[in-house]
């Protein structure tokens, strides 16, 4: 089973030009002062999927089919989107 860690990143509620989001920890992402990221969970991988590295350089979750993968978070659930679908992910357990 992989994992992999994430961090929740929570925006100002009253702000239509933010949400909410899932970010890779240990990434490059950047966020604003009025951003909350709160401490990094390991969530477990669905099978054939994979972490690794987009042609800039940037890391990535890519799908069974080697697609590149879209972090966003449903509600308070990290979601993948690709060209082959959506899928969300659970926590692993301690």
């Amino acid at each position: 089973m992989k994992t992999i860690k994430l961090q929740f990143v929570e925006t100002q509620k009253n702000d239509p030009m933010t949400k909410d989001t899932f970010v890779i920890a240990d990434s490059d992402y950047s966020v604003s002062q009025f951003s909350f990221v709160h401490d990094a969970e390991d969530y477990v991988l669905p099978e054939g999927y994979s972490v690794g590295k987009t042609v800039t350089g940037e890391v990535a979750i890519f799908d069974h089919k080697n697609e590149h993968c879209e972090l966003d978070a449903y509600g308070k659930t990290p979601r993948l989107s690709s060209v082959t679908g959506q899928v969300l992910l659970s926590k692993a357990s301690k």
